[in-house]
């Protein structure tokens, strides 16, 4: 799914006033690609948590596998039991949190934003990162999901290499407003396609 129905024109006209962001208008950049449900966005950032990229993709295709055909429902994950989901598809730790969220209600999401990172962070496996990052794939961008590569990128973007704050690295973006995770993604989406260090 491309995001087509997100309203993303208030972040476009934000990065006209920014130097380092102009070309997002030009470029059209803005839109994530994201899972055709809740419930497979969810899965795959728990698989991405404390392991590589590499791991995280043999875990989905295992996932996908076992259960044939294209992404797995929850109702087909559920018929599984935690070992099985671990030896299986080498999920490991996380089995347990795929296997309870199986079973959660993902049907009805609260309307506002804070009560919807509040339900994602109440849900099995999901931590601020993943809420974070299951916002983003909801089109609010109200949230930075802080991990490992937004400290690296920010540390070395804006000081130095030096180490700061969770804090002090969020704050760059507060002036975003509700487009915090869209700045972050598209300075970050820049410096991968131009091949840039910093």
């Amino acid at each position: 799914m491309f995001q087509l129905d997100v309203d993303i024109a208030g972040f476009v006209e934000l990065s006209r006033d920014s130097p380092a962001h102009a070309w997002v208008a030009r470029a059209g950049f803005g839109r994530l690609l994201c899972g055709a449900t809740l419930w497979e966005d969810a899965v795959k950032i728990i698989a991405t948590t404390n392991t590589t990229w590499r791991q995280t993709v043999r875990m989905i295709e295992l996932l996908v596998a076992k259960c044939g055909g294209v992404f797995p429902t929850q109702e087909e994950v559920a018929r599984f039991t935690v070992d099985e989901l671990q030896s299986d598809c080498r999920l490991g730790y996380r089995a347990k949190s795929i296997h309870a969220l199986a079973s959660c209600d993902l049907s009805t999401l609260p309307a506002s934003t804070e009560d919807r990172y509040k339900f994602y962070l109440s849900l099995p496996g999901i931590g601020p990162y993943g809420a974070a990052h299951l916002l983003a794939m909801d089109g609010r961008h109200d949230f930075i999901a802080v991990d490992t590569e937004f400290r690296s990128f920010v540390r070395n973007r804006y000081h130095g290499g030096r180490r700061v704050s969770d804090a002090t690295m969020l704050r760059r973006y507060r002036k975003w407003g509700k487009w915090k995770y869209l700045a972050y993604w598209s300075e970050s989406w820049k410096r991968a396609v131009s091949g840039e260090n910093k």
